[in-house]
């Protein structure tokens, strides 16, 4: 079984592995795209946030610019403390940028509750046993030239020598 975490994380793994060929691995690549797809779109529809939480948002990210360092001319940027692969701009003076942001959340406060409401039942969501059932392939249709990094991704859909099931030979 999977987590809908783990088929979001899935189908990245399948768009890593896109260039690969191999007839039956491709069709089983498709088949689990085209299962997923149609979860991805619903799950990123619970994080639809409000006309009014869009308009709070760009408004905390335009006092960020204006309260950031400038560098080269422009709002200097910084990798994230506790998530690197996102940035954050660099606050001149963080107790005014500060004071200017409280007043902002006092002002948008209900369409803030929403969004974190919607953003604590998006994760409740992505922990909870989706109904996935992926299309399996064997050991043999994995294309030669994947790498490790790409097979760990697509590593559960690969069926373990136990659960094939043996096919009855055929008759010459």
């Amino acid at each position: 079984m999977f987590t809908n975490q783990e088929v979001i994380d899935l189908q990245q793994a399948i768009a890593n592995v896109g260039n690969l060929s191999g007839a039956k691995f491709v069709y089983a690549m498709a088949r689990n795209s085209s299962k997923i797809d149609p979860l991805s779109k619903a799950l990123s529809q619970t994080l639809d946030f409000t006309k009014e939480y869009k308009e709070y948002d760009g408004k905390r990210v335009e006092l960020a610019k204006r309260h950031a360092k400038i560098k080269d001319g422009k709002p200097e940027i910084r990798p994230m403390a506790d998530n690197p692969r996102k940035l954050e701009y660099v606050i001149e003076n963080q107790e005014n940028f500060d004071k200017e942001l409280e007043a902002l959340k006092k002002q948008y406060k209900s369409a803030i509750d929403v969004a974190d409401k919607q953003i604590e039942d998006f994760n409740s969501l992505l922990k909870s046993e989706s109904d996935f059932i992926p299309y399996m392939i064997t050991k043999e249709e994995i294309p030669l030239n994947i790498t490790a990094a790409q097979l760990t991704g697509i590593f559960k859909l690969v069926k373990e020598e136990e659960e094939v099931k043996k096919e009855p030979k055929s008759k010459k």
